[in-house]
């Protein structure tokens, strides 16, 4: 019993270390899926940004030219503080309005696409800014469109002051706060992006890896168990001459009273209580009534009740070192000796 109590604890402390490892390598896929799907949903944002600047073109349409301006072709209408600046401009015209913008060194690091699509963003948002709830609704529709189902939220902020899409202020808490996209000139303006991404979904990504993982956790199980609890077979070893297998431990022999494991503790059995034993031994299992054990037993008919009493008294504290050899008496029914289900093997 103490070695399978052993066995059982060794067990469960292998599977505690086997799901223990298991649940490391899939909570890292499961942070790696996370962060890859975080990734193309920040390329979506972008996308939704470039949508939603289209929009806001078209509602208040202007037209745009970019080119350098030298200082000596600046119009005397152009304030005197614009005048004076350095000679290379950008100009950007619309039917009522005429933007002068200073060419800074950053701008001129730029290529030719990026210039306007910052200045033209510069220019947006001062003739129709950007609405936090408008782009947040083109952003969920571009998401799902890609068939991505999160949640979403935009915090727009210019020069320091934000503006919120949704005003549940815990869900920008909760929520994987994307990327920061910048846009920057004259004006600096700051779009973030807030997704909450379901957790099956994450899963979904990589079904295939999850349902690999299980398999191997069970195959590992499976083999630890097997390993642990497997029968091994034992080494049949020869009976010592004049001996009968009571059970796989126990041995007898019957000529010299001796009771014994294979390995281990035995007695030896002497006159009464070696023919009384004998005698229940032949019978396994079955009840003697007492007038035949008092007449084998006791042959010259010199037995009573009180003797047999105290012969199967006296037996019994014989066989207390065999705890799998039992007496057991019934009223009218005589002794028997039980050892279970085993089954008698003579030596050769």
């Amino acid at each position: 019993m103490k070695d399978i109590h052993n066995k059982k604890i060794l067990f469960i402390s292998l599977i505690i270390c086997i799901s223990f490892i298991e649940g490391l390598i899939i909570n890292k896929n499961y942070k790696t899926t996370e962060k890859k799907t975080l990734k193309e949903i920040e390329q979506l944002f972008n996308k939704s940004i470039q949508i939603n600047k289209y929009i806001r073109e078209k509602e208040k349409p202007f037209f745009k030219i970019y080119m350098p301006l030298p200082k000596d072709s600046i119009s005397k209408s152009f304030p005197s503080n614009i005048q004076i600046k350095q000679s290379s401009h950008i100009i950007k015209h619309s039917t009522d309005t005429t933007i002068l913008i200073e060419k800074t060194e950053k701008l001129k690091s730029m290529v030719e696409d990026e210039k306007r699509y910052i200045t033209e963003q510069m220019y947006l948002a001062k003739i129709n800014p950007i609405r936090p709830f408008r782009l947040d609704s083109i952003f969920s529709e571009t998401l799902h469109q890609n068939h991505i189902p999160a949640q979403t939220a935009v915090i727009y902020g210019i020069d320091g002051i934000k503006h919120y899409s949704t005003s549940d202020s815990s869900f920008y808490v909760s929520a994987s706060k994307l990327e920061d996209v910048v846009i920057e000139l004259d004006h600096k303006i700051v779009l973030q992006g807030y997704v909450k991404l379901p957790f099956i979904y994450i899963i979904r990504q990589s079904i295939s890896f999850y349902i690999g993982g299980l398999g191997i956790w069970l195959l590992l199980i499976g083999i630890t168990a097997w390993l642990i609890f497997r029968k091994k077979k034992k080494k049949e070893v020869p009976l010592p001459d004049g001996f009968i297998a009571i059970t796989d431990d126990i041995i007898f022999h019957e000529k010299d009273g001796i009771l014994k494991y294979k390995e281990g503790d035995e007695i030896i059995l002497t006159t009464y209580k070696l023919k009384l034993f004998t005698l229940l031994l032949n019978e396994i299992g079955h009840f003697i009534p007492v007038d035949i054990i008092k007449d084998t037993v006791w042959a010259d008919g010199m037995s009573t009740k009180d003797a047999l009493v105290q012969a199967i008294r006296r037996l019994r504290n014989e066989l207390e070192p065999f705890p799998e050899l039992r007496i057991e008496n019934a009223r009218d029914k005589g002794y028997r000796l039980l050892i279970g289900n085993k089954v008698i093997k003579e030596s050769q």
